[in-house]
């Protein structure tokens, strides 16, 4: 029961909007719009439909997906993105329906996607550019014989990512928005509040400020990874004094950056 805006970052104004805002907040905002959308044609009167866009011009598109999805109109979506945050924001807070079939071709090279462990079976990922006639012309086909439609595929699951590995993927994406030093100050701060009365060393990290930094980037995967993190802090912390500056902890976050394939194999 609400509205959103999505902001994409290509210009002085988004760029510096993007450096000011790097945790979710809530601001007032003054909108000017709506505009004409590029999806206004005497097509959208079709009964099915498919869309392509790249980008963040593909919420004109989930728009009309959420405005069909209680009518007998089918919208199949094809969807060419390069931006790892993008995907994953519109994948955990939009639902694609479940009549039309959702093709997401991820281009970015920065990093990979974190992926959740159920999406719908309507939902696919490609890594690439798509063969769009090819792509189309399957769509088409499908729908007109009626053989393999969305709504008919079998409730399954299509990925299921290793802890150890969404976690890796997780500081990826942590070091993509933050640098090591604003991370070692965060943790700084963390282990100051839970020092429980014990003052703590200036400008060091404690073992339960590092447990709050890994808490904070790593949400509901933190649970599956705790004796990483207790292993990779013992071996960084030799002193015992479980007390790390800016090199170990460093040090600790390059050890979390690496695989581990004997927690690997358990989690499969």
């Amino acid at each position: 029961n609400h509205s959103s805006i999505c902001i994409h970052k290509c210009g002085d104004w988004t760029q510096k909007l993007m450096k000011t805002i790097t945790t979710p907040t809530h601001k007032p905002a003054f909108v000017v719009g709506p505009f004409l959308s590029p999806f206004s044609s005497p097509a959208m009167d079709s009964e099915h439909l498919v869309a392509v866009a790249s980008g963040i011009g593909v919420t004109p598109a989930i728009s009309l997906i959420k405005q069909y999805s209680s009518t007998s109109r089918r919208l199949n979506l094809i969807w060419i993105c390069r931006d790892a945050g993008l995907v994953e924001h519109f994948l955990q807070n939009v639902d694609f329906g479940s009549d039309g079939y959702t093709l997401i071709y991820y281009t970015g090279r920065d990093r990979e996607l974190i992926l959740q462990d159920d999406l719908p079976p309507n939902v696919l990922i490609f890594k690439g550019r798509p063969n769009l006639e090819r792509t189309i012309c399957g769509i088409i086909t499908g729908i007109a014989t009626g053989e393999g439609l969305p709504e008919e595929l079998h409730n399954k699951v299509l990925t299921q990512t290793p802890a150890d590995m969404r976690s890796k993927l997780l500081l990826e994406k942590a070091l993509s928005i933050y640098t090591m030093d604003q991370l070692y100050a965060y943790t700084v701060k963390a282990s100051a509040y839970h020092s429980e009365g014990i003052e703590p060393t200036a400008d060091t990290v404690n073992y339960q400020g590092v447990l709050s930094t890994m808490r904070h980037l790593l949400g509901d995967d933190y649970e599956l990874v705790t004796d990483k993190i207790t292993n990779n802090f013992e071996k960084v912390n030799i002193s015992g004094d479980c007390q790390m500056d800016f090199n170990d902890f460093e040090f600790f976050f390059n050890l979390m950056l690496e695989g581990s394939n004997t927690q690997e194999s358990t989690s499969m």
